[in-house]
């Protein structure tokens, strides 16, 4: 990835604000398209109008703002972090046994369950917004601690319940990524937004790898 970056990637050229050819396209304001529907609020934005404006970061700049982005980044961190303990450490042990499904199946839907909850979550920004990062990670973290008491205790009734908790952590995780993006995106100067939104996402890798 280094190689690519710094040795074949081309330095994109922005088209000047005065080329005929690209003032049609920016030029009326009205017909701008939405970068965000925020569904009838008043957090719609609107495409810049001067799009040969770029914003170069030194690295002092860069280095002091990334301090600025751990509010946003440690909270997703933990989410992944304890959802991937879950997903990768935890579901293989999390066993109903003379039931309709083998171990093996078991560990499929409960994969397939946290998909949908990540689905959905990922989905809702237009209806739910969430500000408060942190009370994610803390919930993620009662569900490692509900799942841990499960394999040693066995105090669920049945898999019906486990599936439910299992959603909930999908949900989560999804809620975490999507509403960590969007404040990013709304709240984060249009200097630092780019650099931003691109530095953040390393949150949910790191989270997931030391999850590994």
């Amino acid at each position: 990835m280094a190689l690519t970056y710094w040795c074949f990637i081309c330095e994109p050229t922005h088209p000047s604000i005065t080329d005929e050819s690209v003032r049609p396209l920016i030029s009326d304001s009205n017909d701008m398209p939405s970068l965000v529907d925020s569904g009838g609020g008043d957090e719609t934005h609107v495409l810049p109008q001067n799009t040969s404006h770029s914003h170069e970061l030194t690295a002092y700049e860069r280095t002091v703002f990334v301090i600025k982005l751990l509010k946003y980044m440690i909270p997703l961190m933990m989410v992944y972090l304890f959802e991937y303990f879950i997903n990768q450490g935890l579901f293989e042990l999390v066993y109903f046994p003379h039931i309709w499904l083998s171990h093996r199946e078991q560990y499929r839907w409960y994969n397939v369950d946290y998909q949908i909850g990540v689905l959905i979550s990922r989905s809702s920004l237009s209806f739910v917004k969430i500000r408060k990062l942190y009370v994610l990670a803390i919930l993620q973290f009662i569900n490692v601690l509900v799942v841990l008491t499960q394999i040693w205790l066995k105090f669920m009734p049945n898999i019906w319940v486990m599936l439910a908790l299992v959603l909930f952590e999908g949900l989560l995780g999804g809620a975490a990524y999507v509403n960590t993006f969007h404040r990013i995106y709304t709240e984060v100067n249009d200097k630092y937004k780019e650099f931003a939104l691109s530095i953040t996402t390393l949150s949910d890798s790191v989270g997931i790898t030391i999850a590994g």
